[in-house]
């Protein structure tokens, strides 16, 4: 049954990140700045704090139940192979700047995300 439920959420969270780089498609053709797979990641990471504290504290999951959330889902959602391959592309194409803010952005916003999940979690 776990796997069935990795397998479910990780259609999931890929098609999700997929929806949402369709959507915000002329955002990242504007900017060399991957403001699409920040927000996934920002989002992504709120989500794991969350749905942390709710399996863990709040025991409100089930083992399947997190296997879907957190291993699918969010494993298939964020991506931080997309972030090291966005950080490269910046990189080499001489964007330095961009490529350092994106590494401190991300690092610290998703970092933080994490943390008012777990407090949002944790309030209700």
């Amino acid at each position: 049954m776990n796997w069935l439920m990795v397998a479910v959420g990780g259609v999931s969270g890929a098609l999700s990140r997929y929806a949402l780089m369709v959507i915000f498609e002329d955002v990242t053709r504007k900017t060399a700045f991957p403001w699409v797979i920040l927000g996934v990641n920002i989002i992504g990471s709120l989500l794991a704090g969350f749905v942390f504290a709710v399996a863990h504290e709040r025991q409100w999951l089930s083992i399947p139940q997190q296997h879907l959330l957190s291993i699918g889902f969010l494993g298939a959602f964020t991506t931080y192979s997309a972030f090291s391959l966005d950080c490269v592309r910046l990189m080499q194409a001489g964007q330095w700047m961009l490529a350092g803010s994106y590494v401190v952005s991300t690092t610290l916003l998703c970092f933080a995300s994490t943390a008012i999940g777990i407090v949002i979690a944790r309030s209700i």
